[in-house]
């Protein structure tokens, strides 16, 4: 797999912070956005998601050249679900399985598929390829709601910059947000993520085929809000939609934006590859 060109940036710029991760074996390219837990109960060490992106790259690397998308998902899901079994005893109502998870994206090389569970994009032919959920809408919407309304009664962006009073309300909603992470019970706020609880089927997105005339696909996170061809492109477009709406509230809705002493309102994960 000849990697063209490949970037993995912290928000904070502190690369110990970071809950993106970046995989590249002979057979495969994966991204992995770990999940930051939004509940009261965390797991004890690293935060969850970069264990999850860790986990999740250590059994990649491991893969068969021939593994397919199911049974990928299904090693994954249980790897977590062993790591999880190490951890002391949760709180009551607490479910570890779904404190450590992640989106991903795989580009398996031998199958010539892409892979996606969560909402990592895709760049191939011109075409842009994500998955979003419901819920991060509902919250987006409402945080913009309430900053407007803080606005309204005196504060400036620089206040809100500093101290986000719009993701304080609506912290109780994303507090529950992984109540619906893989759920069996169909719900419009279902999400999917690989965690140590099984995709269910209604979830499952079919792999990706990569036409047989795409010689170039790009796999990156979220953190970049407007995708392109070249990481330089990527870049420039996110350093542009800050500088117009750094809360990320009017714009790019969002449910976090910009902070005071931060380089971005997420980690970055980038990387094209030449097939």
């Amino acid at each position: 797999m000849n990697v063209i060109e490949q970037a993995l940036v912290s928000r904070t710029g502190k690369a110990s912070d970071c809950e993106d991760a970046l995989c590249v074996t002979d057979w495969f390219v994966c991204v992995v956005d770990g999940v930051t837990f939004k509940g009261a109960t965390l797991v004890p060490g690293p935060a969850p998601g970069r264990i999850a992106a860790g986990l999740i790259c250590e059994c990649v690397e491991q893969f068969p050249f021939d593994i397919d998308f199911r049974t990928a998902v299904h090693t994954l899901t249980v790897r977590i679900q062993e790591f999880c079994k190490t951890l002391p005893a949760a709180a009551p109502g607490e479910d570890y399985r779904k404190h450590i998870a992640a989106s991903v994206v795989v580009l398996s090389r031998h199958r010539r598929e892409i892979w996606s569970v969560g909402d990592c994009q895709i760049l191939m032919a011109d075409r842009i390829i994500v998955n979003r959920n419901n819920l991060d809408s509902v919250a987006a919407d409402a945080r913009a709601l309430y900053l407007e309304s803080e606005l309204l009664r005196g504060k400036s962006i620089p206040d809100l910059l500093g101290h986000d009073t719009g993701r304080d309300f609506i912290q109780p909603l994303l507090s529950r947000q992984h109540e619906f992470l893989n759920l069996e019970t169909p719900s419009e706020f279902c999400y999917a993520a690989v965690c140590g609880v099984p995709l269910p089927e209604r979830l499952m997105i079919h792999p990706i085929g990569i036409p047989t005339d795409v010689t170039e696909v790009v796999l990156a996170s979220d953190g970049y809000p407007h995708l392109a061809p070249t990481l330089e492109e990527s870049e420039r477009l996110l350093k542009k939609a800050i500088e117009e709406d750094p809360l990320r509230f009017r714009k790019a809705k969002s449910t976090k934006g910009m902070r005071t002493g931060n380089v971005s309102f997420d980690d970055r994960s980038y990387i094209r590859v030449l097939l």
